[in-house]
């Protein structure tokens, strides 16, 4: 990614003053957060839901 991306994907989360002050701590940050987000697991089916269907506390 260019420095331009970055930036870029810094304001889209309203990080402009951390951008300003830390440029390339912002960077890593999104560096990292791309790589955590790449290793997490996948599901086998994307449009079933990882988590049981919700229940309300009611039952006969």
């Amino acid at each position: 990614m260019t420095e331009d991306e970055y930036a870029a994907l810094a304001h889209a989360r309203k990080l402009d003053l951390a951008w300003s002050l830390f440029p390339n701590d912002v960077i890593e940050a999104i560096k990292a957060a791309r790589q955590i987000s790449e290793n997490l697991p996948q599901p086998a089916n994307s449009k079933e839901e990882p988590w049981p269907p919700m229940r309300t506390g009611y039952r006969t």
